[in-house]
């Protein structure tokens, strides 16, 4: 009990009490609309704190030239009234006539309150979308983690190496049953895999690239990363090779595999007990046979995968006759093939969510051959996906699919104009403009602050893109708005002020999940927490379930109970009879639909040097070190946070006095670590922190007229 209460003090001790003046902690695209949101708390375990009003003016100040940029009025949401879902009261400031690039923070000057720093760039989200995808190459199983993919504190090695001889869970010891049924990802934070909870990961990915193909780069240090290829399909490509190898030769598929057992491994790859799959389904058969025709769709584009899309085509349809062959001889389809025998989910899927992933299918292997015969099953099965009762944020891509079929040459006229039109009449107050019920702009109701919350928030940013894409709207640029400010709010502009990607430090967030469940990361590991942990932390990027409303934990020493719905979060990571895993657990679901989210706000541009390195070079980069650099750059620190010192890279072009310096939080200059003349090439300087007190640092390098500032975060 002492250890407990004694890493509490030390969490209290170094996790940032809220802000009052809330921002996106990465930052805001040069156009559209940018707002900063001002609170006082009324309810919940934060009332009390920040309790003056604001000032009716705000300031807006450039780091790089200290220099105030942009003053401003701020405007009372609904006059006062509390918001019931976070018991504040909200003022909102608008900045968005302040587009020149740069790096900015906002002042009140009466109470010299502050945000987060922030950025104010043409591709702000660049970095984070790498860090986001890259979660995926943490999660894989049976694949070493090398350092310098992974970086030194999350290296491992391959983990459930046997899982090339997986046992049959009802036949254990019968080597004839023994299945090779190595990779793919971990689905959670539990080290289990599922068919059908790949859907939900598969199809929005695939989404993802088909929707925005330029953006996707080679260059995600992954070990795939230089082969001319995109990361983001080489790593799915990882996925459904293993989704491949779960399909027997009958055609059926197997539901799930993993552990019969309850219990996690730190790092996984010390975990050397067999694994186990389970029976055949018809949930697992028809959801393969969707996401294998989708996968073709997409890697018949690339000469190099031309035999893997015919593979997976080719897949799809044994799975799709296997499906259709166990209907028509049964007249019913499997629902309770996973009893729980494999720990923990319940893989099964209900009869509408079959039949659902059947029109998937169809709608999949029409726009691959253009074969009539797949039209007229569409006809026969579109009805049969749920969101023709009501278009909401649940099962989206079923909902994508349809909207995909309405854009295909050959497609039924009537059909198309169905499925727009319920588009267009069904989803209720998830479209347009949140700000009239929602002062955060969320514009969620009480019911969807569940488990898994922020998957269903990204969803509704991706059902306004749509009504954008596939409707003609008057007011396309409100869908647009709604869809950022999703983003806005899951970056840290929300109640809480939390960052709801794990250790983006180095991203420029300085207030992200520090915490989460995952038996990588488990309670009381050495990667349990990012301030206080010997290993840093969990990896960075990874999006958490969020608020929770229904949290069935009970009393617990992390967790304030009875907050208004979206304070119904902590980072915390422990297991029964606390019962994270219902607020902060991670999911490749919910990864895959906040990566297609963002992605819709990433370009390429020549602002993409901005970004972070994920793994960056630890090597000592004197002058001569590869080519000469085209510019001036300055590269993040690592490690990062960091325990009394650091490495920090930069870039020189030409000849220059260059000077680094490291500043506080409020611009305050505490060293200067660099100050001499240099010639072209790549450098390194250590910065030691030993007297410094913890706390978040700026680091700004100016050479001629040149200048350049970062933040690092020193814990003690």
């Amino acid at each position: 009990m002492y250890l407990l209460y004694f890493l509490l003090s030390v969490i209290l001790v170094f996790a940032p009490e809220p802000l009052s003046i809330l921002v996106d902690q990465f930052g805001y695209l040069l156009d559209g609309r940018k707002t900063a949101i001002i609170k006082v708390p009324a309810a919940g375990f934060d009332a009390g704190k920040h309790q003056t009003p604001p000032g009716s003016t705000f300031r807006v100040w450039n780091l790089e030239t200290e220099e105030i940029v942009f003053e401003g009025q701020v405007i009372s949401w609904n006059n006062g009234v509390v918001h019931q879902q976070s018991g504040d009261k909200i003022w909102h400031l608008d900045f968005s006539d302040l587009r020149d690039p740069g790096y900015y923070q906002i002042e009140e000057p009466v109470s010299g309150r502050m945000s987060h720093p922030f950025e104010i760039r043409e591709n702000p989200w660049i970095g984070v979308l790498r860090a986001a995808v890259r979660t995926f190459f943490y999660q894989r199983s049976g694949f070493e983690k090398e350092a310098r993919y992974a970086g030194e504190n999350w290296a491992d090695a391959a983990a459930y190496l046997q899982e090339k001889e997986t046992r049959d869970y009802f036949d254990q010891n019968n080597p004839d049953r023994f299945k090779d049924l190595h990779g793919g990802w971990f689905d959670a934070g539990d080290f289990n895999k599922y068919i059908t909870f790949t859907s939900s990961a598969v199809h929005p990915l695939l989404m993802a690239y088909r929707l925005n193909p330029d953006i996707w780069g080679d260059n995600y240090n992954i070990p795939e990363s230089g082969n001319g290829l995109p990361d983001l399909l080489d790593e799915l490509k990882w996925q459904m090779d293993w989704v491949l190898r779960m399909q027997v030769e009958e055609g059926g598929v197997i539901i799930k595999m993993g552990q019969k057992e309850y219990y996690s491994a730190s790092p996984p790859s010390i975990d050397t007990r067999d694994r186990y799959y389970g029976r055949l389904s018809t949930s697992s058969t028809i959801a393969f046979a969707s996401m294998t025709a989708h996968a073709a769709l997409v890697y018949r584009e690339f000469p190099e995968w031309e035999d893997y899309a015919d593979t997976l085509m080719q897949a799809g349809l044994k799975a799709y006759e296997y499906f259709t062959d166990y209907y028509d001889r049964y007249g019913e389809l499997n629902t309770n093939s996973d009893q729980g025998e494999i720990k923990a989910g319940d893989a099964d899927r209900s009869v509408e969510s079959q039949l659902s992933e059947a029109a998937l299918f169809a709608i999949y292997m029409f726009a691959l051959t253009g074969e009539q015969k797949w039209n007229e099953l569409v006809a026969e099965r579109y009805r049969d996906i749920p969101l023709f009762g009501w278009w909401g944020p649940y099962n989206h891509y079923f909902g994508e699919g349809l909207l995909y079929y309405t854009t295909l040459d050959g497609a039924d006229a009537s059909i198309r104009e169905e499925i727009l039109q319920r588009f267009r009449t069904k989803p209720g107050t998830f479209y347009g403009n949140a700000v009239a019920t929602d002062p955060y702009y969320a514009g969620m109701p009480d019911a969807q602050y569940h488990w898994g919350s922020l998957v269903v928030m990204a969803n509704t940013g991706i059902l306004n893109l749509n009504v954008a894409r596939y409707l003609d709207e008057p007011k396309e640029a409100d869908y647009i708005q709604r869809a950022r400010d999703i983003l806005h709010y899951i970056h840290g502009r929300n109640p809480l002020d939390k960052c709801y990607l794990s250790n983006m430090y180095a991203y420029g967030a300085e207030n992200p999940v520090n915490e989460f469940y995952h038996g990588w990361f488990e309670h009381g590991s050495p990667w349990q927490n990012v301030l206080f942990s010997e290993k840093g932390g969990p990896a960075p990027g990874f999006l958490v379930g969020g608020p929770n409303q229904a949290y069935t934990g009970g009393e617990n020493p992390y967790l304030e109970l009875n907050q208004p719905p979206q304070k119904m979060y902590t980072d915390f990571s422990n297991g029964w009879p606390y019962n994270s895993w219902e607020i902060t657990e991670n999911s490749i679901g919910y990864q895959a639909g906040y990566i297609r989210l963002l992605s819709e706000f990433v370009s390429l541009s020549s602002d993409t040097i901005r970004y972070a390195a994920e793994v960056p070079d630890q090597s000592d980069n004197g002058p001569g070190n590869g080519e000469t650099p085209d510019s001036f750059e300055l590269h993040q620190n690592f490690p990062n946070p960091f325990n009394q010192s650091t490495t920090i890279r930069y870039d020189v072009s030409r000849t220059s006095t260059v000077t680094i310096t490291v500043h506080t939080i409020t611009g305050q200059k505490v060293a200067t670590i660099l100050n001499e003349v240099k010639t072209p090439g790549q450098y390194s300087v250590i910065f030691d922190a030993a007297g410094f007190s913890s706390g978040i640092y700026m680091y700004r390098l100016k050479a001629g007229d040149f200048l350049q500032t970062k933040k690092m975060i020193y814990v003690k």
